[in-house]
């Protein structure tokens, strides 16, 4: 049984990798909610919905966490092939992520016999709950505990991966509801050991970290490679920065479809700062028609 459950979350593994959702992350879900829970003593606030993920195992509910680098623009463009420029989704690239993982997930993990899926949730980054625009899942926060990036959420609200440094997206959270944790613990799964020795990258998304906002600075210095003063020199610089981008935008905040160059420019410049403090992020940077349709939503760049 472990070792059916363990080669179905490989198959999906796998086939999230060759669809370009190169970023994956196994990591017990339980460590997002006491992540919540620990602020929510310090505040007396209720607790959100995206801050109390459902257990169906408990302590041993397993979450993957789903990303790209630059790597997935290629798939996109090829998806955006199906349309025409007067057919085209309103939000192609989420109706992309969507339709991409779930079909990769219905294929790869059982269905019933109605040939619904209800052996996963799935929740989405650029969805939202209700007319506050609530987030259903705070994805930065679940990056830092994972260990999969560091979230700095004091001067920036960037991710700042291991590997590819700020230039990656996160996608979607997906909560196993027949597959647990205890799946993949035994030592001796020799499906996961062989995997090692076939596919490094997809071992690693197997492999939990410890979360950076646990020892900190430590963790930081240990996998960003920055120490405690090249990291503060970064945050003050990334503070001015976006203190600057705030006082002179005519738009509040990156998310917004900024079609006029010179503004768009100010965030990709701001998101650059980092790739000074470690040159070998730069070789990650999307690139130009990426970055274009990234922050202006302007679809003319995807049929060119």
């Amino acid at each position: 049984m472990m070792q059916d459950s363990t080669r179905a979350l490989i198959k999906l593994s796998e086939k999230l990798y060759q669809q370009g959702f190169d970023i994956l992350q196994y990591f017990p879900i339980i460590t997002y909610n006491n992540y919540f829970r620990q602020k929510q003593q310090l505040t007396n606030k209720p607790l959100s919905n995206y801050q109390n993920l459902p257990l169906p195992f408990g302590e041993n509910t397993l979450g993957l966490l789903i990303g790209n680098t630059k790597n997935i623009w290629p798939f996109f463009k090829q998806f955006c092939k199906e349309f025409t420029k007067e057919n085209v989704p309103q939000h192609p690239f989420d109706t992309f992520v969507q339709s991409r993982i779930e079909n990769i997930l219905n294929t790869t993990i059982n269905t019933n016999n109605n040939g619904h899926n209800n052996n996963y949730s799935i929740y989405y980054s650029h969805h939202y709950n209700g007319e506050l625009r609530e987030p259903v899942i705070a994805i930065q926060a679940a990056a830092d505990i994972s260990g999969l990036a560091y979230y700095e959420n004091q001067s920036s609200y960037l991710c700042l991966h291991p590997i590819y440094g700020p230039w990656f997206s996160l996608r979607c959270l997906i909560i196993f509801n027949d597959l647990s944790i205890l799946d993949l613990k035994n030592e001796k799964n020799s499906l996961l050991m062989n995997l090692k020795e076939s596919n490094d990258a997809i071992y690693n998304a197997f492999n939990f970290k410890d979360s950076f906002y646990d020892n900190e600075i430590i963790q930081i210095e240990k996998r960003l490679g920055l120490n405690e003063e090249t990291l503060r020199k970064l945050q003050n610089e990334m503070k001015e920065e976006l203190d600057l981008i705030f006082k002179t935008s005519k738009y509040s905040n990156c998310n917004d479809n900024v079609k006029d160059n010179n503004e768009y420019l100010k965030w990709v410049n701001f998101r650059d700062i980092p790739l000074k403090y470690k040159k070998e992020w730069t070789d990650f940077k999307f690139c130009k028609e990426q970055i274009l349709y990234h922050y202006t939503k302007e679809k003319e760049v995807l049929f060119q």
